[in-house]
Protein backbone atom coordinates (compact mmCIF):
# COMPACT_ATOMS: atom_id res chain seq x y z
CA UNK A 1 0.00 0.00 0.00
CA UNK A 2 1.13 3.24 -0.94
CA UNK A 3 2.22 5.66 1.82
CA UNK A 4 0.17 8.70 2.20
CA UNK A 5 1.08 11.82 3.77
CA UNK A 6 -1.41 15.15 4.76
CA UNK A 7 0.92 18.34 4.99
CA UNK A 8 1.05 22.30 5.39
CA UNK A 9 3.77 24.36 4.34
CA UNK A 10 7.88 25.09 3.50
CA UNK A 11 10.82 26.39 3.01
CA UNK A 12 13.23 25.81 0.08
CA UNK A 13 17.14 26.87 0.44
CA UNK A 14 19.08 27.41 -2.10
CA UNK A 15 22.28 28.86 -2.22
CA UNK A 16 22.03 29.94 1.47
CA UNK A 17 19.02 32.47 0.27
CA UNK A 18 15.18 31.81 0.62
CA UNK A 19 13.68 31.77 -2.47
CA UNK A 20 9.82 32.62 -3.47
CA UNK A 21 8.27 29.02 -4.65
CA UNK A 22 5.99 28.90 -7.47
CA UNK A 23 3.15 25.68 -7.09
CA UNK A 24 1.40 25.21 -10.52
CA UNK A 25 -1.60 22.72 -10.36
CA UNK A 26 -3.16 20.49 -13.04
CA UNK A 27 -6.92 20.13 -12.95
CA UNK A 28 -7.71 16.44 -14.07
CA UNK A 29 -11.37 14.58 -14.33
CA UNK A 30 -13.89 15.41 -11.88
CA UNK A 31 -15.88 13.80 -9.93
CA UNK A 32 -18.62 12.31 -12.27
CA UNK A 33 -22.50 13.47 -10.77
CA UNK A 34 -24.24 16.34 -10.40
CA UNK A 35 -23.97 16.59 -6.14
CA UNK A 36 -21.33 18.18 -5.42
CA UNK A 37 -20.74 17.65 -1.83
CA UNK A 38 -18.89 18.71 1.56
CA UNK A 39 -17.47 16.69 4.44
CA UNK A 40 -17.34 13.11 2.79
CA UNK A 41 -15.40 10.42 3.59
CA UNK A 42 -12.41 10.29 1.23
CA UNK A 43 -9.52 7.93 1.81
CA UNK A 44 -6.51 6.64 -0.41
CA UNK A 45 -6.24 2.77 -0.49
CA UNK A 46 -3.51 1.48 -3.44
CA UNK A 47 -3.55 3.80 -6.24
CA UNK A 48 -7.36 4.50 -5.85
CA UNK A 49 -9.07 7.62 -4.07
CA UNK A 50 -12.80 7.07 -2.40
CA UNK A 51 -15.38 9.84 -2.13
CA UNK A 52 -18.36 8.35 0.00
CA UNK A 53 -21.63 10.43 1.12
CA UNK A 54 -21.41 14.11 2.23
CA UNK A 55 -23.46 17.27 2.47
CA UNK A 56 -24.91 18.62 -0.90
CA UNK A 57 -26.02 21.86 0.33
CA UNK A 58 -25.79 24.00 3.84
CA UNK A 59 -28.48 21.95 5.42
CA UNK A 60 -28.68 18.52 6.35
CA UNK A 61 -29.21 17.26 2.48
CA UNK A 62 -27.00 14.40 2.84
CA UNK A 63 -26.27 11.66 0.20
CA UNK A 64 -25.20 7.92 0.32
CA UNK A 65 -22.81 7.63 -2.73
CA UNK A 66 -19.68 6.30 -2.92
CA UNK A 67 -16.60 6.67 -6.03
CA UNK A 68 -13.66 5.57 -6.60
CA UNK A 69 -11.18 7.31 -8.68
CA UNK A 70 -8.30 5.30 -9.84
CA UNK A 71 -5.30 7.92 -9.75
CA UNK A 72 -3.03 6.06 -12.18
CA UNK A 73 -5.58 6.55 -15.32
CA UNK A 74 -7.86 9.61 -14.15
CA UNK A 75 -10.88 7.59 -13.62
CA UNK A 76 -13.87 7.88 -11.67
CA UNK A 77 -15.98 4.48 -10.94
CA UNK A 78 -19.58 4.09 -9.50
CA UNK A 79 -19.44 2.08 -6.51
CA UNK A 80 -22.62 0.69 -4.03
CA UNK A 81 -24.40 3.02 -1.97
CA UNK A 82 -23.32 3.22 1.70
CA UNK A 83 -26.06 0.05 3.25
CA UNK A 84 -26.18 2.93 6.23
CA UNK A 85 -28.01 5.51 4.10
CA UNK A 86 -27.41 8.72 3.60
CA UNK A 87 -24.39 10.51 6.19
CA UNK A 88 -21.35 13.46 6.48
CA UNK A 89 -18.31 12.64 7.68
CA UNK A 90 -17.16 13.86 10.88
CA UNK A 91 -13.63 11.72 10.67
CA UNK A 92 -12.53 9.15 7.78
CA UNK A 93 -8.63 7.53 6.96
CA UNK A 94 -7.40 4.35 5.59
CA UNK A 95 -5.42 2.00 7.63
CA UNK A 96 -3.77 -1.62 6.45
CA UNK A 97 -6.01 -1.80 2.94
CA UNK A 98 -9.26 -0.87 4.29
CA UNK A 99 -11.18 2.64 4.97
CA UNK A 100 -12.96 3.97 7.57
CA UNK A 101 -15.53 6.15 7.91
CA UNK A 102 -16.42 8.00 11.19
CA UNK A 103 -20.71 9.44 10.37
CA UNK A 104 -21.41 12.75 11.67
CA UNK A 105 -25.10 12.60 10.37
CA UNK A 106 -26.51 9.37 8.90
CA UNK A 107 -30.04 8.49 8.35
CA UNK A 108 -30.29 5.77 11.07
CA UNK A 109 -30.42 8.58 13.24
CA UNK A 110 -32.54 10.22 11.65
CA UNK A 111 -30.17 12.93 10.63
CA UNK A 112 -28.82 13.49 14.16
CA UNK A 113 -25.71 13.55 15.47
CA UNK A 114 -24.19 9.92 15.53
CA UNK A 115 -20.87 7.83 16.34
CA UNK A 116 -21.25 5.30 14.15
CA UNK A 117 -17.45 4.00 13.05
CA UNK A 118 -17.36 1.78 9.15
CA UNK A 119 -14.62 -0.15 7.65
CA UNK A 120 -14.89 -0.21 4.35
CA UNK A 121 -13.64 -3.51 2.46
CA UNK A 122 -12.23 -2.00 -1.17
CA UNK A 123 -11.49 -5.29 -2.38
CA UNK A 124 -15.53 -6.95 -2.30
CA UNK A 125 -16.87 -3.44 -1.91
CA UNK A 126 -18.60 -4.02 1.22
CA UNK A 127 -19.26 -2.27 4.66
CA UNK A 128 -18.83 -3.39 8.18
CA UNK A 129 -19.35 -1.63 11.09
CA UNK A 130 -16.77 -1.37 14.25
CA UNK A 131 -16.43 -0.07 17.67
CA UNK A 132 -18.49 3.20 18.18
CA UNK A 133 -16.87 6.62 18.55
CA UNK A 134 -16.39 6.59 22.28
CA UNK A 135 -16.59 10.36 22.71
CA UNK A 136 -19.26 12.98 21.78
CA UNK A 137 -20.36 13.05 18.02
CA UNK A 138 -17.31 14.75 15.50
CA UNK A 139 -18.48 16.96 12.94
CA UNK A 140 -15.54 19.58 11.39
CA UNK A 141 -13.07 17.86 13.14
CA UNK A 142 -9.91 16.64 12.03
CA UNK A 143 -8.66 13.33 10.74
CA UNK A 144 -5.34 11.76 9.62
CA UNK A 145 -3.55 8.78 9.88
CA UNK A 146 0.15 8.60 12.07
CA UNK A 147 2.64 5.78 12.87
CA UNK A 148 0.04 3.00 11.62
CA UNK A 149 -2.93 4.44 13.94
CA UNK A 150 -6.10 6.96 12.64
CA UNK A 151 -6.24 10.32 14.52
CA UNK A 152 -9.26 11.95 15.26
CA UNK A 153 -10.03 15.69 16.82
CA UNK A 154 -11.61 18.46 17.54
CA UNK A 155 -15.19 18.77 17.24
CA UNK A 156 -18.54 21.40 16.35
CA UNK A 157 -21.85 21.31 14.99
CA UNK A 158 -22.74 17.97 16.93
CA UNK A 159 -21.84 19.72 20.17
CA UNK A 160 -19.61 22.29 21.33
CA UNK A 161 -16.15 22.64 20.61
CA UNK A 162 -13.69 20.61 22.53
CA UNK A 163 -10.40 19.85 22.06
CA UNK A 164 -10.68 15.72 22.41
CA UNK A 165 -8.21 13.75 20.41
CA UNK A 166 -8.17 10.29 19.77
CA UNK A 167 -6.37 7.36 17.82
CA UNK A 168 -7.78 4.27 16.52
CA UNK A 169 -5.95 0.63 16.11
CA UNK A 170 -7.29 -0.95 13.34
CA UNK A 171 -6.08 -3.93 14.68
CA UNK A 172 -7.50 -4.17 17.98
CA UNK A 173 -10.35 -2.34 16.56
CA UNK A 174 -10.24 0.36 19.27
CA UNK A 175 -10.14 3.95 20.60
CA UNK A 176 -7.78 5.21 22.86
CA UNK A 177 -7.94 9.11 24.16
CA UNK A 178 -4.33 11.12 23.92
CA UNK A 179 -3.77 14.59 25.67
CA UNK A 180 -6.73 17.46 24.23
CA UNK A 181 -5.52 19.87 22.14
CA UNK A 182 -4.99 23.01 24.66
CA UNK A 183 -6.90 25.44 22.69
CA UNK A 184 -10.48 24.08 21.53
CA UNK A 185 -11.26 24.63 18.03
CA UNK A 186 -13.15 23.59 15.07
CA UNK A 187 -12.37 23.38 11.08
CA UNK A 188 -8.40 22.90 11.82
CA UNK A 189 -6.35 21.00 8.98
CA UNK A 190 -3.81 18.24 9.94
CA UNK A 191 -0.16 17.52 8.85
CA UNK A 192 2.59 14.87 9.52
CA UNK A 193 5.90 15.57 8.94
CA UNK A 194 8.29 12.95 9.95
CA UNK A 195 8.52 10.11 12.57
CA UNK A 196 8.22 12.31 15.98
CA UNK A 197 5.43 14.98 14.99
CA UNK A 198 1.77 15.84 13.29
CA UNK A 199 0.60 18.88 13.07
CA UNK A 200 -2.75 20.76 13.88
CA UNK A 201 -3.77 24.43 12.00
CA UNK A 202 -5.68 26.91 12.26
CA UNK A 203 -9.47 26.69 13.17
CA UNK A 204 -12.44 28.75 14.99
CA UNK A 205 -13.56 29.34 18.38
CA UNK A 206 -16.97 28.52 19.70
CA UNK A 207 -18.20 32.14 18.44
CA UNK A 208 -17.01 31.89 14.98
CA UNK A 209 -13.78 33.82 15.51
CA UNK A 210 -10.68 32.40 13.36
CA UNK A 211 -7.00 31.30 14.24
CA UNK A 212 -3.71 31.23 13.07
CA UNK A 213 -2.46 28.74 15.62
CA UNK A 214 0.35 26.16 14.48
CA UNK A 215 0.32 23.10 16.79
CA UNK A 216 2.31 20.02 17.20
CA UNK A 217 2.04 16.73 19.20
CA UNK A 218 5.04 14.99 19.92
CA UNK A 219 4.52 11.46 20.03
CA UNK A 220 6.95 10.50 22.17
CA UNK A 221 6.34 12.93 24.64
CA UNK A 222 2.61 12.78 24.32
CA UNK A 223 2.59 16.41 24.64
CA UNK A 224 1.91 19.20 22.28
CA UNK A 225 3.80 22.78 21.64
CA UNK A 226 2.06 25.69 20.18
CA UNK A 227 4.67 26.66 16.87
CA UNK A 228 4.95 30.19 15.01
CA UNK A 229 1.61 30.96 13.63
CA UNK A 230 0.69 30.86 10.43
CA UNK A 231 1.17 33.60 8.07
CA UNK A 232 -2.17 36.10 6.96
CA UNK A 233 -5.72 36.23 9.19
CA UNK A 234 -6.58 33.78 10.99
CA UNK A 235 -8.96 30.56 9.03
CA UNK A 236 -10.84 27.80 8.96
CA UNK A 237 -11.04 24.39 7.02
CA UNK A 238 -7.00 25.43 5.39
CA UNK A 239 -5.48 23.66 3.12
CA UNK A 240 -2.97 21.46 4.30
CA UNK A 241 -0.54 18.97 2.92
CA UNK A 242 2.82 16.87 4.64
CA UNK A 243 6.05 15.68 3.46
CA UNK A 244 8.79 14.69 5.29
CA UNK A 245 10.15 17.66 7.09
CA UNK A 246 8.30 20.24 5.13
CA UNK A 247 4.71 21.24 5.83
CA UNK A 248 2.22 23.69 3.16
CA UNK A 249 -1.03 25.25 3.84
CA UNK A 250 -3.17 27.94 3.58
CA UNK A 251 -6.70 28.96 1.81
CA UNK A 252 -9.74 28.27 4.13
CA UNK A 253 -12.11 30.86 4.97
CA UNK A 254 -12.34 33.80 7.61
CA UNK A 255 -14.19 36.96 8.09
CA UNK A 256 -14.22 40.70 8.95
CA UNK A 257 -15.62 42.40 12.08
CA UNK A 258 -19.26 42.57 10.52
CA UNK A 259 -18.94 38.56 10.02
CA UNK A 260 -18.47 39.19 6.33
CA UNK A 261 -17.06 35.54 5.36
CA UNK A 262 -14.79 35.15 2.42
CA UNK A 263 -12.11 32.32 1.07
CA UNK A 264 -8.37 33.11 1.62
CA UNK A 265 -5.97 32.03 -1.24
CA UNK A 266 -2.76 32.73 0.35
CA UNK A 267 -0.26 29.84 0.84
CA UNK A 268 2.74 29.39 2.77
CA UNK A 269 5.20 26.93 3.17
CA UNK A 270 6.91 26.22 6.60
CA UNK A 271 10.32 24.74 7.64
CA UNK A 272 9.54 22.28 10.73
CA UNK A 273 13.36 23.00 11.86
CA UNK A 274 13.54 26.55 11.15
CA UNK A 275 9.84 26.97 12.39
CA UNK A 276 9.15 29.62 9.86
CA UNK A 277 6.98 30.27 7.39
CA UNK A 278 7.56 32.27 3.81
CA UNK A 279 5.06 33.06 0.61
CA UNK A 280 4.09 30.28 -1.98
CA UNK A 281 2.71 31.34 -5.17
CA UNK A 282 -0.24 29.01 -6.97
CA UNK A 283 -0.35 29.01 -10.86
CA UNK A 284 -3.57 27.85 -12.68
CA UNK A 285 -4.83 27.17 -9.17
CA UNK A 286 -8.61 25.70 -8.25
CA UNK A 287 -11.35 27.78 -7.53
CA UNK A 288 -11.69 26.44 -4.15
CA UNK A 289 -9.26 27.10 -1.10
CA UNK A 290 -11.54 25.58 1.72
CA UNK A 291 -12.44 22.33 3.11
CA UNK A 292 -11.45 19.79 0.85
CA UNK A 293 -9.51 16.79 0.71
CA UNK A 294 -5.54 17.04 0.48
CA UNK A 295 -3.13 13.90 0.16
CA UNK A 296 0.01 12.68 -1.47
CA UNK A 297 0.11 9.99 -3.56
CA UNK A 298 3.39 9.10 -5.36
CA UNK A 299 5.07 12.65 -5.12
CA UNK A 300 2.09 14.28 -6.37
CA UNK A 301 0.13 16.37 -4.15
CA UNK A 302 -3.80 16.69 -4.66
CA UNK A 303 -7.37 18.48 -3.76
CA UNK A 304 -10.53 17.29 -4.14
CA UNK A 305 -14.23 18.96 -3.64
CA UNK A 306 -14.34 21.96 -0.98
CA UNK A 307 -15.98 25.89 -0.81
CA UNK A 308 -16.62 26.99 -4.42
CA UNK A 309 -18.13 30.03 -2.80
CA UNK A 310 -19.11 31.00 0.38
CA UNK A 311 -22.34 33.44 -0.55
CA UNK A 312 -24.09 31.28 -1.38
CA UNK A 313 -22.61 27.80 0.26
CA UNK A 314 -21.80 25.98 -2.77
CA UNK A 315 -19.11 23.17 -3.16
CA UNK A 316 -17.10 21.65 -6.11
CA UNK A 317 -16.58 17.92 -7.31
CA UNK A 318 -13.06 19.44 -9.16
CA UNK A 319 -9.79 17.56 -8.87
CA UNK A 320 -6.43 19.04 -9.10
CA UNK A 321 -2.83 17.72 -8.41
CA UNK A 322 0.57 19.12 -8.45
CA UNK A 323 4.39 17.75 -8.48
CA UNK A 324 5.40 17.37 -5.59
CA UNK A 325 8.92 16.05 -6.27
CA UNK A 326 10.99 19.50 -4.45
CA UNK A 327 9.26 19.19 -1.08
CA UNK A 328 10.01 15.28 -0.35
CA UNK A 329 13.87 15.60 1.16
CA UNK A 330 16.48 13.49 0.23
CA UNK A 331 18.65 11.52 3.17
CA UNK A 332 20.65 14.82 4.44
CA UNK A 333 20.60 16.58 7.59
CA UNK A 334 21.03 19.65 5.94
CA UNK A 335 17.74 21.48 4.84
CA UNK A 336 15.98 20.55 1.88
CA UNK A 337 17.72 19.80 -1.51
CA UNK A 338 16.44 19.97 -4.77
CA UNK A 339 16.12 17.07 -7.31
CA UNK A 340 17.55 15.94 -10.31
CA UNK A 341 15.53 18.02 -12.73
CA UNK A 342 17.47 16.99 -15.76
CA UNK A 343 15.83 13.50 -15.69
CA UNK A 344 14.56 12.23 -18.78
CA UNK A 345 12.93 9.17 -20.09
CA UNK A 346 12.44 8.54 -23.73
CA UNK A 347 9.62 5.66 -25.40
CA UNK A 348 9.89 4.77 -28.58
CA UNK A 349 8.30 4.12 -31.19
CA UNK A 350 4.97 5.29 -30.34
CA UNK A 351 2.68 4.12 -31.79
CA UNK A 352 4.11 0.41 -33.12
CA UNK A 353 3.22 -2.87 -34.37
CA UNK A 354 2.69 -5.26 -31.12
CA UNK A 355 5.70 -7.96 -32.45
CA UNK A 356 8.34 -5.13 -32.67
CA UNK A 357 10.83 -3.86 -29.29
CA UNK A 358 9.29 -1.17 -27.11
CA UNK A 359 12.43 0.74 -26.26
CA UNK A 360 12.89 2.78 -23.32
CA UNK A 361 16.08 5.20 -22.84
CA UNK A 362 16.40 6.97 -19.19
CA UNK A 363 18.95 8.94 -17.51
CA UNK A 364 17.96 7.18 -13.59
CA UNK A 365 17.16 4.46 -12.38
CA UNK A 366 13.63 3.57 -11.43
CA UNK A 367 10.52 1.35 -12.35
CA UNK A 368 7.73 1.29 -14.75
CA UNK A 369 4.09 0.29 -14.49
CA UNK A 370 1.93 -0.44 -17.36
CA UNK A 371 -1.80 -0.25 -16.58
CA UNK A 372 -5.00 -0.91 -19.29
CA UNK A 373 -7.22 1.76 -19.56
CA UNK A 374 -9.82 0.93 -16.61
CA UNK A 375 -6.50 1.20 -14.96
CA UNK A 376 -5.67 -2.60 -14.20
CA UNK A 377 -2.15 -3.49 -13.54
CA UNK A 378 -0.40 -5.35 -16.58
CA UNK A 379 3.33 -5.22 -16.27
CA UNK A 380 5.31 -3.74 -13.66
CA UNK A 381 9.12 -3.98 -13.67
CA UNK A 382 12.82 -2.40 -13.32
CA UNK A 383 14.06 0.31 -15.20
CA UNK A 384 17.93 0.86 -15.35
CA UNK A 385 19.90 3.91 -16.59
CA UNK A 386 20.53 3.48 -20.44
CA UNK A 387 18.31 1.32 -22.92
CA UNK A 388 15.69 -1.08 -21.75
CA UNK A 389 13.40 -3.35 -23.95
CA UNK A 390 10.10 -5.05 -23.60
CA UNK A 391 8.57 -7.61 -25.29
CA UNK A 392 4.99 -5.50 -26.56
CA UNK A 393 3.22 -8.98 -25.87
CA UNK A 394 4.46 -9.29 -22.47
CA UNK A 395 3.28 -6.10 -21.11
CA UNK A 396 0.05 -5.35 -23.49
CA UNK A 397 -1.78 -8.58 -23.66
CA UNK A 398 -4.54 -8.06 -25.64
CA UNK A 399 -4.97 -4.32 -25.47
CA UNK A 400 -4.57 -1.62 -27.88
CA UNK A 401 -3.92 0.91 -25.87
CA UNK A 402 -1.79 1.24 -22.42
CA UNK A 403 -0.89 3.75 -19.93
CA UNK A 404 2.52 3.84 -18.54
CA UNK A 405 4.15 5.55 -15.41
CA UNK A 406 7.67 5.25 -15.05
CA UNK A 407 9.21 6.43 -11.62
CA UNK A 408 13.26 7.05 -10.90
CA UNK A 409 14.42 6.70 -7.33
CA UNK A 410 14.63 10.22 -6.59
CA UNK A 411 10.74 10.20 -6.72
CA UNK A 412 10.36 11.99 -9.93
CA UNK A 413 7.27 10.24 -12.21
CA UNK A 414 6.77 10.55 -15.79
CA UNK A 415 3.67 9.33 -17.50
CA UNK A 416 2.43 8.80 -20.83
CA UNK A 417 -0.01 6.63 -23.22
CA UNK A 418 1.67 3.69 -25.41
CA UNK A 419 -1.04 2.98 -28.82
CA UNK A 420 -0.71 -0.45 -30.17
CA UNK A 421 -1.30 -0.67 -34.25
CA UNK A 422 -3.38 -2.99 -35.87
Amino acid sequence: MQKILILIGLLCVLNGKAQTDTIRWQELAPLPDTLPRFIPACFVIDSDLYVAGGQISYTDTNISTVWQYHIPSNIWTRKRDLPFGVASCGGSFALNGKGYFLVARDSNQLLSCSKAFWEYDAVNDLWARMQDFPDSPRQNSVSYVYDNKGYVGETYGCGFPDGHFWTYDAIQNQWSEIDSLPQPIVGVSAGTSNNLTSYVLGGTDDGGNPFNNLWSYDTIRKIWHELTPLSGPGRANALAWGFDNILLAGGGWTHDSTFSYNLLNDFYKYNVRADTWFSVVFVNSFDSAAGGYCFVFNNIGYYFGGYSSLTPYTYTNKLWSFDATKYLSKDSTVGIQEVNNDFTCKVYPNPLHREKTLNIQCSEFGEIIFYDLLGRILYQGAIRMGLNNFDCYQISGENNVLLYRIKIRSGQTESGKLVFLQ
